[in-house]
């Protein structure tokens, strides 16, 4: 009972009115997954009445009909509003938080996630149940499972749907996925409806934005290593994917607006493996000692959120891969 322990102590010590519950900008399925889980455990094992989910800014067009789908929530919010403390679940880093980063700092919050994440967001908050993961949801199912509460099997079926999404359906595993995805199965989650719902037709945006970052990539090379680096408007997380499957080792796509800046970085198992390059400690995060801004995720996946020139930042990682990969990069042209 150890994570509920902490929970527990967390609400015996603000002992809040109102919680809010809230995930990254543009929540993914994992993001709302885990963040209807948690709902649930505040409702039916805390008995935290006055609780409600927050995806900031709204939440992602694939997430809406997941939601539409597989109804929990009678309806959320995309702001905060005079809540006393926050449950923060799946966000990575404060700039994930978007516009209510401030207003959700000056409360106590409890952090559920499964990336690794900022030093400063960690020790900002109260407490925290933070496990590297392939999905947040699997951390909730044990945190719902530790409780013994018997869930409604829409709650299961998104909690599915995340771990399948943020796996990209199992390419990226552990054993304790599969055990949570067995499980589920045996409680009677729609596994194959869930796949159907995540085959959607990419939105065309985020088709263009895979096209302009393979148009706009500038190639590198380092030993036996191809390396990409792309700016586009939107959807980095999605180009950076595509130059991957495109064949990079190692991709980062960024976007730039008004001197905010957001990159995505990915890389190959291969890579990582023969490399042990980790895209969250060992770049990413060092790139906030000369910008500001946070950085976290995980091995091969990697983001960073903040202030600074897009040039810039490429040009520190640049350098950087240099020196961890012992080898100059050479542009290939």
């Amino acid at each position: 009972m150890k994570n509920l322990s902490k929970l527990n102590d967390f609400f015996e010590s603000i002992k809040p009115q109102k919680v809010g519950i809230v995930t990254h900008v543009n929540a993914d399925p994992d993001g709302v997954g885990s963040a209807c889980g948690i709902y649930v455990l505040l409702r039916d094992y805390f008995n935290i009445k006055r609780a409600r989910v927050i995806f900031p800014e709204g939440p992602s067009r694939l997430s809406k009909k997941l939601m539409a789908k597989y109804t929990i929530l009678k309806d959320y919010a995309e702001s905060v509003s005079e809540e006393d403390a926050y449950i923060i679940v799946d966000a990575q880093s404060l700039e994930t938080l978007g516009r209510e980063k401030d207003e959700i700092l000056s409360k106590p919050f409890f952090i559920i996630d499964h990336h690794q994440l900022n030093d400063v967001m960690v020790r900002k908050a109260y407490d925290y149940v933070i496990r590297e993961e392939v999905s947040a949801c699997i951390l909730v199912y044990e945190m719902l499972k530790e409780a013994r509460l018997s869930c409604h099997v829409n709650v299961l079926n998104l909690l599915a749907a995340g771990i399948i999404f943020d796996s990209k359906r199992f390419l990226r595993a552990t054993p304790r996925a599969f055990k949570v995805i067995y499980e589920l199965l045996r409680q009677g989650i729609h596994y194959n409806e869930i796949i159907e719902v995540l085959s959607g037709e990419m939105d065309v945006s985020e088709r263009i934005a895979r096209l302009k970052a393979v148009k706009r990539a500038s190639l590198y090379k380092s030993g036996k290593w191809i390396i990409a680096f792309a700016n586009v408007s939107a959807f980095e997380a999605s180009a950076a994917r595509a130059l991957i499957e495109l064949g990079a080792d190692l991709a980062f796509v960024a976007s730039e607006s008004k001197g905010h800046l957001r990159i995505s970085a990915r890389s190959t198992s291969k890579f990582y493996k023969e490399t042990s390059i980790n895209l969250a400690l060992d770049v990413m995060k060092t790139l906030c000692t000369v910008m500001e801004g946070t950085g976290g995720g995980h091995k091969t996946a990697a983001g960073f959120n903040g202030r600074g020139r897009l040039n810039d930042a490429f040009n520190f990682l640049i350098r950087k891969l240099e020196k961890l990969l012992g080898y100059k990069l050479s542009s290939i042209t």
